[in-house]
């Protein structure tokens, strides 16, 4: 009977030894989910993502902000250019005193009647005006701007003239408009043959013994109109544009340089000479006003604005 109790104390020995092996198991299975690894790498993810989408916010508005602000003032405004020389017609005289060197025949309106206060008038008798200016002989590219009113388009005459002139004699060796002669001019009515030429018509022709070109338009109207002749490359291929009340009526070209080592002082009025026996018609019946030359070929634009300033502001070719 003895060994019974012997064998409960054993069993009760191994059991207790069994429940103390299982306690230390027990903090091996909590140390597993104390111990995370993983949710310390998502701060630094997370990071990574946002932030390149977040820095191009602040910097994509400021070039759309700072283009309007530099184009805009550009484009609203254009600044008309100075004339290398003006002759408003209201004096005789510039800073040096020397804009008009001679004039015959030819008397200024009154305010009343000029585009821009005065203007000058020519009675198509011999009447003159003379300048003393003459840089239209060497400038490659320039741009003539005047306001004419003809009182007669029913003869060929010339507005404005500069060439060859014979200035003792006024002999054949002075240019009379579309012959051999080295010459510029803005005439009435087109030279299509000797003594033969259409009347209504505003030509500009520029040439010399081999070269030249010419730009003929219609001409209808006795009223005041701004004229305005764009030159470019004398020196190599010339090119001409007329343009009437700021529309263009015609181009015109060469295939070499016009020679103009011969020309001589710019008038208005006529030419170097008069025309063949018994031929007189080439002195210019009308009013001029506000002849300037710019030394270079003005835009389009800068033409519209300087035909609203010169038109109290009211668009040239309505």
């Amino acid at each position: 009977m003895k060994t019974i109790p012997l064998i409960i104390l054993v069993l009760v020995v191994l059991v207790t030894g069994c429940i103390q092996l299982q306690v230390p198991e027990k903090p091996d299975t909590f140390d597993v989910p104390v111990q995370p690894s993983l949710p310390t790498e998502e701060p630094t993810t997370a990071p990574v993502i946002t932030e390149p989408a977040a820095q191009p916010k602040p910097i994509s508005p400021l070039p759309a902000a700072q283009t309007p602000a530099t184009v805009t003032p550009t484009g609203t405004k254009i600044v008309l250019p100075e004339p290398v020389y003006h002759l408003t017609m209201d004096t005789e005289t510039s800073e040096d005193g020397k804009i008009i060197s001679y004039s015959k025949g030819a008397s200024k309106t009154t305010k009343l009647l000029g585009k821009i206060n005065n203007a000058w008038n020519f009675d198509g008798s011999n009447d003159i005006v003379t300048l003393t200016d003459k840089r239209l002989q060497s400038m490659n590219e320039f741009t003539i701007v005047i306001w004419i009113k003809p009182g007669d388009l029913l003869k060929r005459a010339h507005i404005f003239w500069q060439g060859d002139e014979d200035k003792e004699t006024r002999a054949e060796n002075a240019g009379n408009g579309w012959g051999p002669q080295q010459e510029m001019h803005l005439s009435l009515g087109d030279e299509i043959g000797m003594s033969n030429y259409k009347i209504n018509k505003l030509t500009f022709y520029v040439g010399d013994d081999k070269n030249n070109l010419k730009v003929s338009t219609e001409m209808n109207t006795r009223e005041w109109q701004q004229v305005v002749i764009i030159v470019k490359n004398v020196n190599t291929k010339p090119t001409a544009e007329l343009v009437i009340d700021t529309v263009s009526r015609g181009v015109a070209g060469a295939s070499s340089p016009i020679k103009r080592d011969k020309w001589g002082t710019l008038r208005f009025g006529t030419a170097g000479r008069s025309g063949q026996a018994g031929d007189s018609d080439r002195d210019y019946k009308g009013s001029i006003d506000e002849f300037a030359i710019y030394d270079r070929a003005l835009t389009t634009n800068e033409l519209n604005k300087l035909c609203l300033r010169q038109n109290s502001g009211k668009p040239c070719n309505e």
